[in-house]
């Protein structure tokens, strides 16, 4: 009972609920697989760690390092594409681009890294992409990642 009571001022945000909301419905019509409960685990790290790709919990506490709210939400959006692109097929007809790559979390974690890094580059069709991503913090988040789920 004690669970349910939340204190005042600490209830989600407009944006924590539709990102949670989003979170729910992928995992639900299989976008993005839901997290292992016996926690996948990654046969090339030592420490046990779970996959990069079946653990989703990182998604939230990466996304919390990034200040500016419209780059967090674009950051989200780009998150589920890349690990739907880790699938044999995403969103029902794209073929994944990531479906044959290693998935052990050393090689996710640079893949990844590369991955927001290219977001950097000029885009014309989408020049707002880089203003967004210029407040990503990318080091702080593969730092983070290379902690949580490298090899140790």
């Amino acid at each position: 009972k004690e669970k349910n009571i939340k204190e005042e001022g600490s209830s989600p945000s407009l944006f924590d609920s539709m990102i949670e909301g989003a979170k729910n419905f992928v995992q639900a019509v299989g976008l993005i697989p839901p997290i292992d409960k016996n926690k996948v685990m990654d046969n090339n790290n030592s420490s046990n760690h779970s996959l990069l790709l079946f653990d989703n919990s990182w998604i939230d506490k990466c996304a919390s390092l990034i200040d500016d709210k419209d780059a967090r939400k674009q950051f989200c959006v780009d998150i589920e594409w890349f690990i739907g692109y880790h699938q044999e097929i995403y969103r029902g007809n794209q073929t994944g681009v990531y479906k044959n790559y290693d998935t052990s979390n050393d090689k996710t974690i640079k893949r990844l890294q590369t991955y927001l890094e290219r977001k950097l580059r000029p885009n014309d069709k989408y020049p707002a992409l880089v203003e967004k991503y210029k407040k990503i913090p990318i080091g702080k988040i593969v730092q983070y990642l290379e902690k949580e789920y490298g090899i140790r």
